[in-house]
């Protein structure tokens, strides 16, 4: 939230489009650059692991997917259709998130909602802490991968230059999405947690595999 309340205020005082890689640039454009690069690169990688998770998820529903070359494919070609939206505009990758927004909420939400059928407080109690270190380290350890789920949140004051009135827009885009992401989706894994053994989610393709729920 602290990280969003920056690119809110940001967006209020000085609105550029390109968020943080045009702010690192007014500090110097060595560090635009370098920004700019490790943005690009980080979007990229990240695309990749996203189209990766949606082909481990689809090969629930196409078997052959399960082989290396076909999901290699499916990967490139989710990858490609995706640049290729972004290609047409703004207007269609606004439209493109909010459906995608919709979908992906309805079985969040389903799960934090409904999920507390299957929560068992032992299997809870079992997965708070796997590792063999101190609850402390393994929170230290897991930060990182914690950030990956708000991968994004800069997203709002980088099409600064692309909404309209984005003094307004910005900031609420910025803080109400990062508020209401970490509040559905704190509860959803918690929910999760106490549903499979870790075990069983570290091995899963599928995060949220229904076909063990009784």
């Amino acid at each position: 939230m602290s990280l969003a309340y920056v690119y809110a205020r940001l967006a209020t005082k000085n609105p550029q489009q390109g968020g943080p890689i045009a702010y690192a640039g007014e500090i110097s454009p060595a560090f635009g650059f370098q920004t700019g690069v490790l943005y690009y690169h980080a979007n990229w990688i990240g695309n990749l692991a996203i189209g990766i998770t949606a082909v481990s998820y689809l090969s629930t529903f196409f078997p052959a997917l399960n082989n290396p070359i076909p999901a290699g494919i499916a990967c490139i070609a989710i990858v490609w259709l995706f640049t290729f939206i972004n290609m047409l505009g703004g207007a269609w990758v606004s439209r493109l998130t909010t459906i995608g927004l919709f979908l992906v909420l309805i079985p969040v939400v389903l799960t934090a909602v409904a999920g507390w059928h299957w929560f068992d407080i032992a299997t809870y109690h079992a997965n708070w802490n796997t590792s063999t270190t101190t609850d402390s380290h393994a929170i230290v350890k897991s930060i990182l991968l914690c950030l990956w789920a708000f991968v994004g949140v800069e997203s709002a004051a980088v099409s600064t230059g692309m909404v309209k009135n984005p003094k307004r827009t910005v900031p609420l885009a910025t803080m109400l999405g990062t508020a209401l992401a970490g509040i559905i989706y704190i509860a959803a894994t918690q929910v999760i947690a106490g549903m499979f053994p870790a075990s069983v989610m570290a091995s899963s393709g599928a995060d949220s595999d229904c076909k063990n729920i009784g």
